[in-house]
């Protein structure tokens, strides 16, 4: 670990291409000064450009646009919508149950399949309002369900990014979702026909949807109809049917010629409310395989809260817009057992238009604040004064996650579900564990992950079998 290394809980380096210098912070009190600056440390948005595929957005804007994007997204996460998350949860995960019939065990070559479906109709009935079979038929004028639709949208998500549309044929070809050109050819051209197929049925389908529910005046408790409500209180007018879900896609026509106000935020929250609770379930059910003890615990706290038959990104970047300090801590040296008490931090310089990392890996590994912090050791959270400041999955301060709850009511009642009924265990098939390996070694060979937009777990074979 290089804050190890240098002593010091930030380190700074020059890079080349282009010429920059970019300082890394793992000092938990250094972070919560920059995340609480809103004014003095902003958001370097060029480095969101990949997300603003869709348009602007809560999550690649700052100064008065975020602020007009964070005042429509902020009323789709109130209690009322969270109780309404929690029930949607609940009532998927029981007809998952009831599509399972009682079997005695179940095998999943990668539970990340399961978590995603489960995931998926939860984002389409919290979000979206749709209630229909996920195998359901596709609506009238559309080629693709609903869910088809919004499966291949995800899925693709990097298609869409990696391949600018001037790759992909004429203005004509486009219109009539046919693809030409450079990636019109082979096992790609279809990737990207079947790219461009979806996000033209995911804008029909939205389009439809917020039509409906203006038409019969329609109030839900799901994402979609409080982001329509939240623009029509503003009565903003220049918004039209582009930034109902953001699409840079013009050749498009919308499916309604009536003008549309909504944000460009639906398509953000798509993506995010879906692979990242994906991800975390996944790892949380493969950590509680490998760690059978943790497992029983965990087991034990939800059956004293429910039965049964009854349910209820690694670094942030920041940039400095003037000249300013931060204090940084000094580290704890690598093999040292606590940090010196003679050794002192420093404040460090920090010059206009420096760039700041929040390096998330280090402050969550840093042995100055955790105990064993390569551990799994979840009741380390039940301690009363464990390190708050020192443990931001959710980053923090203003431009903290909105999902939050919303991820945690999910994912929360998810676990706590299959774990009142299951138990869970590593697939002997296609995976081994072997004689006198620690948890930690088994944890390493298991859950192996992808760097994307988020981290994802290659593999995660596991065994529910009933209790």
């Amino acid at each position: 670990m290089l804050c190890q290394k240098f002593g010091f809980e930030a380190f700074t380096i020059v890079a080349a291409f282009p010429i920059r210098t970019v300082v890394y912070l793992a000092d938990p009190r250094a972070i919560k000064e920059v995340t609480s600056s809103r004014f003095r440390f902003v958001k370097p948005i060029e480095k969101y450009a990949l997300l603003n595929l869709f348009g602007d957005n809560v999550l690649t804007t700052e100064g008065l646009e975020w602020t007009r994007h964070r005042k429509v997204t902020a009323p789709a996460f109130t209690e009322r919508n969270l109780s309404s998350v929690a029930q949607d949860t609940s009532a998927i995960v029981q007809e998952l149950f009831d599509s399972w019939d009682n079997q005695h065990e179940l095998a999943f070559e990668n539970v990340t399949n399961l978590t995603t479906e489960v995931t998926l109709k939860v984002i389409a009935r919290s979000g979206f309002g749709y209630t229909r079979p996920l195998k359901s038929e596709h609506a009238p004028g559309h080629t693709m369900s609903f869910y088809e639709a919004l499966e291949a949208t995800i899925r693709n998500i990097y298609v869409r990014i990696a391949i600018p549309p001037f790759f992909w044929g004429t203005p004509s070809e486009r219109e009539n979702l046919e693809v030409s050109g450079l990636a019109g050819r082979g096992w790609l051209g279809r990737r990207v026909q079947q790219t461009s197929v979806a996000f033209h049925e995911m804008r029909k389908y939205i389009g439809e949807m917020i039509d409906e529910r203006r038409r019969l005046d329609e109030k839900r408790d799901d994402l979609l109809s409080s982001l329509v409500g939240a623009m029509d209180e503003m009565d903003v007018d220049s918004i039209n049917f582009q930034e109902v879900i953001g699409s840079e896609y013009p050749w498009y026509p919308p499916p309604s010629s009536k003008p549309l106000t909504t944000s460009k935020d639906v398509f953000i929250f798509l993506i995010a409310g879906h692979e990242t609770t994906t991800n975390a379930i996944s790892f949380a059910l493969g950590l509680l395989a490998i760690h059978q003890d943790k497992q029983e615990e965990v087991y034990g706290q939800v059956r004293q809260v429910i039965q049964p038959s009854h349910l209820p990104i690694v670094r942030i970047p920041k940039r400095s817009v003037e000249d300013t300090t931060l204090y940084v801590n000094s580290a704890l040296r690598a093999g040292a057992k606590e940090v010196d008490a003679e050794s002192q931090g420093v404040r460090m310089a920090i010059p206009k238009g420096m760039e700041i990392v929040i390096n998330l890996p280090a402050v969550h590994c840093n042995p100055r604040y955790w105990k064993d912090p390569l551990g799994f050791c979840p009741e380390r959270f039940s301690e009363p004064d464990w390190p708050r400041d020192a443990f931001l999955p959710f980053s923090a301060g203003a431009r903290s996650c909105l999902g939050r709850r919303f991820g945690e009511t999910e994912a929360v009642i998810v676990l706590a579900a299959i774990l009142s009924r299951y138990k869970i265990s590593t697939n002997p098939q296609y995976f081994t564990r072997r004689a006198g390996e620690s948890p930690f070694e088994t944890r390493e060979r298991m859950l192996k992950v992808s760097d994307g937009v988020t981290l994802k777990p290659i593999r995660v074979p596991l065994v529910f079998t009933k209790r």
